[in-house]
């Protein structure tokens, strides 16, 4: 006999309703959640994407003038290039609005043997000792958030800084490890800007993703006097056939440090003093 009823079957539990609200409530939390996650999975993968540089046959350099916008030098860009192409390298240019996040998220995959950064940079809290390397894109907190939320690239802006001034993205050693494209190769980094060397995290980072050795000063320096020591280091380096350190070493003793804030060119790793230009150009295919 078949019964109706509103009653539930004998040993059946009644089911349970939720209010819509509920569900499209815990609908929303969920997406939330599965967006996050696949964000930052497909941000992994992308960063993992290596370069190949196993088939330049020609040495590349890479002038990096992010201080164009502010402290432009003509003379000096002009005199770098002209060693830089006589000394064999194809030189690539980037002007100051050029530096972006992307720009040094792409940098490794052009293969540069030398680069050269001529950017502002800095220590904002020497407390957590990381130094930023400025770009010229304009902050904004809803732009690259894994990135942000990861600490690999932050709000910088120029001291002293006061309401109403400038905000632009910098990038820290983060960056350079887990946001950069691909690995350097053999790349020799001459960071011409304020505290290069002085904490090795960014220096570091360079190494680990590649780079042969990294040039940088210890403390505060003036445009003027980056641009000077870094020819005359060109010069030494590309063809007098001087090592790192003696390069260094010589220019230094040539002109001196920095006038205003007496801070000195150096290089890291330690062991990498012995590194010459055909050091950097090992991996460089030529008939």
């Amino acid at each position: 006999m078949l019964r109706t009823g509103r009653h539930s079957p004998k040993g059946r539990k009644k089911s349970r309703k939720y209010p819509l609200s509920k569900i499209l409530a815990y609908g929303a939390i969920a997406a939330l959640v599965l967006g996050v996650g696949l964000y930052f999975a497909i941000d992994h993968l992308i960063q993992a994407a290596p370069s190949d540089c196993s088939q330049i046959d020609v040495p590349k350099a890479a002038i990096v003038d992010q201080l164009s916008t502010s402290q432009p030098n003509e003379a000096f860009i002009e005199e770098a290039t002209a060693l830089l192409n006589e000394a064999g390298f194809v030189v690539d240019y980037y002007e100051g609005e050029s530096v972006t996040v992307k720009f040094y998220k792409n940098l490794p995959t052009h293969c540069y043997s030398l680069i050269l950064l001529r950017v502002h940079s800095a220590t904002f809290n020497p407390e957590r000792q990381v130094l930023d390397f400025f770009t010229s894109e304009p902050y904004s907190k809803s732009k690259y958030v894994g990135d942000q939320l990861k600490d690999r690239v932050r709000a910088v802006a120029f001291a002293p800084y006061e309401e109403g001034d400038p905000v632009y993205f910098g990038i820290t050693d983060k960056f350079v490890r887990s946001s950069m494209k691909g690995d350097f190769n053999n790349t020799m980094v001459i960071m011409m800007g304020c505290d290069g060397l002085k904490y090795d995290d960014m220096a570091e980072a360079f190494v680990e993703e590649g780079a042969q050795v990294y040039v940088a000063w210890n403390g505060l320096v003036s445009a003027p006097h980056t641009d000077q020591v870094t020819v005359d280091l060109l010069q030494r380096f590309l063809f007098e056939e001087q090592t790192v350190e003696q390069a260094v070493t010589g220019t230094m003793n040539e002109l001196g440090a920095d006038p205003k804030y007496e801070s000195v060119l150096s290089y890291y790793p330690p062991d990498g003093g012995g590194c010459t230009i055909q050091d950097i150009l090992q991996d460089i295919v030529t008939e």
